[in-house]
């Protein structure tokens, strides 16, 4: 043999022993008659005897992602690459522990010693399939979302025009059974107002305030969403003190996006699972780096791998991550320590090496009294009168006229324009007389904050009041003014009282 040949069979030796693909020989019957080192790795196999004399059926699950039987499918493609000589494939296999992994599988027919085998090659393809799967979820998420908001906000223009129509209804009828089912129209209206908040929220696209609530119902069930989202190895727990208030004001948004961050910073501390304990506790500090007074600790607990003194220092620097690269941004507990001063709360961490990690949030407690009630329909209605001329931008036209209806009530003039290039061309004619705009966001023509800059030019100090269902922060950074911003559907009391409070020069500067 020359030396070539003794060069070409290293080579080949080389290539079964060291290659990270599990290469399989299968006679004519489909039986494994040899394999390579890296075979035993894919399968899980400790020897070669638990693969030879067995066939590819025996490592398959009963059926296929596409609802195929293995046995079924395995013929078929057995026998296209006998006819074609070759055939590219994915494939579901099952290791000896019986979990399922994906492979992508190289099957050639050839001729050996004169009789047909099948040579394999498989390669483990698990992780690219699971990334795969979790960027067709997100984007099956993104869709949804899209779709939601943009039904939300259809409806939410409906919902205003029925709230808004009971409400006038309501202040001009005195009989006490048809004011009895106008007041069914108006709680039901502001039950489904709430449902489409949900779906604004869910899209990310509503103008969500910080209010006071009782956040315990809330906790309990983003911790259900969580069983429902984490592995089966993480045992989730949510512990409090019954009959406690634990009132705190916060965005519900943002709170649910607390919790979800550092969820999802414990998964990754319990590769292997382990037990993640949320609990509620209401206490009284009296220092330590926080101010005295009572608060809501919201407590975050893993039995992960922990933090190192040097890792706990700069766990919260932006972009910081022990997460190897494409793992992580860092950005988890810096959005949490965020969101956590926007509303005036306190972190605190404790972690040991081996030992978990315990995230501590403490927020300022609130009284029960403090709640923000539901408006009541008596509340909505309740008589006012102000004499002032105001501008009403709002694409929609049933919108429009039950605003320029409650507004009316109030004693006001009203001036209406159905676009912001409408509503501009109004106020250059109009508005030394015009004491407030009253616009929506988002419009053809123009938009309500482009309209908004466009106006200032000719009135530095105008002011206006917002109406709208999205989320506006993105605008709210390119401009500067005196306005105030209410979502949408709108009751006719908290409308009155923004524009009590901006023609009484009680709002200050850019108060959304």
């Amino acid at each position: 043999m020359n030396n070539k040949n003794l060069i070409s069979d290293k080579l080949c030796q080389i290539a079964w022993e060291k290659t990270n693909e599990a290469i399989l020989f299968l006679d004519e019957k489909g039986i494994i008659f040899d394999c390579n080192p890296a075979s035993l790795t894919i399968f899980g196999c400790e020897s070669k005897e638990e693969l030879i004399g067995k066939g590819p059926l025996d490592f398959s699950p009963p059926q296929q992602p596409d609802g195929k039987t293995s046995a079924l499918k395995g013929k078929i493609i057995f026998k296209e690459t006998l006819r074609r000589g070759y055939l590219i494939f994915d494939w579901v296999h099952v290791r000896k522990d019986r979990t399922q992994i994906h492979t992508e599988i190289i099957l050639n027919a050839v001729e050996l010693e004169g009789k047909k085998v099948m040579i394999a090659f498989i390669r483990d393809i698990t992780g690219r399939k699971r990334t795969q799967e979790e960027c067709m979820r997100l984007r099956q998420i993104e869709a949804i979302g899209t779709m939601a908001g943009g039904i939300a906000h259809d409806f939410n223009n409906i919902l205003n025009a029925i709230i808004g129509s009971a409400e006038l209804l309501y202040s001009r009828i005195k009989d006490s059974n048809l004011r009895y089912w106008i007041e069914v129209i108006f709680n039901q209206s502001q039950k489904g107002a709430e449902l489409v908040r949900q779906l604004l929220d869910f899209a990310r696209r509503s103008h969500v305030e910080a209010k006071p609530f009782n956040i315990r119902p809330l906790i309990k069930e983003v911790v259900k969403m969580l069983k429902n989202i984490l592995p089966e190895n993480i045992e989730i727990s949510f512990n409090y003190t019954p009959r406690k208030d634990y009132i705190v004001e916060i965005s519900p948004t943002d709170l649910q996006e607390i919790i979800l961050n550092l969820a999802s910073n414990a998964r990754d501390a319990m590769p292997e699972g382990g037990r993640l304990q949320i609990e509620l506790s209401l206490k009284r500090v009296e220092g330590n780096n926080i101010p005295p007074g009572d608060y809501v600790v919201l407590s975050v607990q893993d039995t992960g791998m922990g933090m190192s003194n040097e890792v706990l220092e700069r766990c919260l620097d932006p972009f910081f991550t022990t997460k190897p690269q494409g793992k992580g941004t860092g950005m988890g507990l810096t959005h949490v320590y965020g969101l956590v001063k926007q509303h005036k709360g306190y972190i605190h961490i404790k972690t040991k090496e081996g030992k978990g990690t315990t995230v501590e949030i403490f927020f300022p407690a609130l009284k029960a009294t403090e709640i923000n009630k539901i408006s009541s329909l008596k509340e909505a209605t309740k008589e006012t009168s102000f004499r002032k001329t105001l501008l009403v931008i709002e694409d929609d036209e049933t919108v429009l006229e039950v605003i320029k209806g409650i507004l009316q009530s109030m004693g006001c003039r009203i001036l209406t324009a159905r676009n912001g290039k409408e509503g501009l061309e109004i106020y250059k004619k109009a508005y030394p007389n015009i004491d407030l705009v009253i616009s929506d966001i988002v419009m053809p023509k123009l938009d309500g904050m482009s309209f908004y800059k466009e106006a200032k030019k000719l009135n530095p100090n105008l002011k206006a009041l917002f109406i709208t269902g999205y989320s506006i922060k993105n605008f709210i950074r390119e401009i500067d003014g005196k306005f105030e911003i209410l979502p949408k559907p709108i009751i006719s009391s908290e409308l009155i009282k923004k524009v009590e409070g901006l023609l009484q020069n009680r709002s200050g500067e850019n108060n959304a």
